[in-house]
Formats: structure tokens, sequence, C-alpha cells
């Protein structure tokens, strides 16, 4: 099992001819808005592949957070470990592309952000062979780094942004 770590966003892509400047007004030509974030495109790609893939990370209870549950699953990613918060509502990026495909990225981290130190254990880490851990604030990697040096799973980290 090779287990990712981290955000489960919907992202908001937005195909405009120029990226704006201060107080500019562009208009989208192309919207596309589909699940994303670093951990989530990660994990979708290795199942595609054919690997055995589990998420962990927050999402809100709102219709963003059960939509983008519904298409990991749909995609064949276990998501036991996805917590669903009540009160706080599912993180989205909104991305300006240019005709170029120069792009600005517009983050509302939300749900990610009660991703915490105190969730990853080694029960987290049960049975798991692999573990990446994306787009974390650093403490969060470094102990994932370390348990999963203690327990002898290999892992790798994208700071993202």
């Amino acid at each position: 099992m090779i287990l990712t770590i981290g955000n489960i966003n919907v992202d908001i892509i937005c195909s405009v001819p120029h990226l704006p400047k201060p107080d500019d007004k562009v208009i989208v030509s192309n919207l596309s808005i589909v699940p994303g974030g670093g951990a989530c495109n990660f994990a979708v790609g290795l199942a595609r592949l054919g690997s055995d893939v589990s998420l962990f990370d927050h999402v809100g209870n709102d219709h963003n957070g059960k939509k983008g549950i519904e298409s990991l699953i749909l995609e064949n990613v276990d998501t036991t470990n996805v917590v669903v918060e009540v009160d706080v509502p599912t993180g989205f990026v909104i991305i300006l592309v240019d005709k170029n495909g120069q792009s600005i990225k517009i983050g509302y981290r939300e749900a990610n952000e009660l991703l915490s130190l105190k969730e990853i254990t080694t029960n987290l880490l049960n049975n798991v062979k692999i573990v990446h851990v994306s787009s974390v604030n650093a403490e969060i990697a470094l102990k994932v780094v370390k348990l999963c040096k203690k327990l002898n799973i290999i892992s790798s980290i994208d700071l993202g942004g």
C-alpha cells in the first residue's frame, strides 16, 4: 500500500487571454472545475498506474468535499483515512492560465489546514510500504520522514505550494 498525505482541493481552472495586472479585468474563455491538490493528484496518478493507494487529509462536509471523495473512489483511491470536517469548507485553488501556459494560483486552504502533527502516527502507517507527502508544512513533512525511517518505510516529499 502507498499512502499519500496532503491536500485535497477543488481546482478552478480559468483560461484567460493574459494574466491580469493590478486592477485589470480579464474575461475567462474556458472554465474547468476539477478535483485537485498535490496529494490527490499524486494518488490518482498512482491508482491509474495500478498501484494500491490511500490518501490522508481533511475535507469539508460540503459539496466540494463530497465530490472530491467521490472522484477519488471512482479512481480506485482508498479514502478510508480522509477526515470529513463538519464546520470547515474544503480547500480550493483558483488557477488563471494564459495562452502561453503561464499561471497564477490563488489558494484557499481551509480543511487542509487541519492536518496536524498528532495525526501522524504509527497506526496511520500500518501496512504501508511507501509514503508520499505533498504540500504540507515542514514540521509535518519532517515528522512523516522520521517516522518512516524508524519503521523502515520508503518516503518522499513534495513541499509544493
